[in-house]
């Protein structure tokens, strides 16, 4: 499955292997195309896996046939994440007008709209639509 798009530095296709894991997006990027779509849990210290440039690279040249590889540069990136993939959702315990929402990882966007109003009821006073207990930033 493809999808395409034109505007801006949003992904101009997006396609799936049939295998979970190998959709990747391509992005124009000045000078050239940058093709991304694994993640990886490792240390800071773990090198890049060279499985997954090769994986991304082949599944672009599916794509884009002349896109070749002499000037493919792998590049990785940290991103940090929570030890337990939960984001934290919660009034500050260190200032009571000050609330916490942040950590979702890969899920921020499709999450925002739910933390918004959990959010919006602790500002109320409310009791939380669901229980907050495994989101509060004590936990760690």
């Amino acid at each position: 499955m493809a999808a395409t798009q034109q505007a801006g530095t949003a992904p101009i296709a997006v396609i799936g292997a049939g295998v979970v894991g190998t959709a990747i997006a391509l992005m124009r990027r000045a000078g050239g195309l940058r093709v991304s779509g694994t993640m990886e849990l490792a240390g800071l210290a773990a090198p890049p896996d060279p499985w997954r440039h090769a994986m991304l690279l082949t599944l672009a040249q599916r794509l884009l046939p002349a896109l070749g590889n002499g000037a493919a540069k792998p590049r990785m990136s940290h991103r940090p994440s929570n030890p337990d993939s939960l984001p934290v959702i919660a009034r500050s315990p260190l200032f009571a007008n000050a609330y916490l929402a942040f950590g979702h990882g890969h899920l921020g966007l499709t999450l925002g709209a739910i933390t918004a109003r959990l959010i919006a009821e602790l500002i109320e006073g409310a009791a939380p639509a669901l229980d907050l207990a495994p989101f509060r930033p004590e936990r760690f």
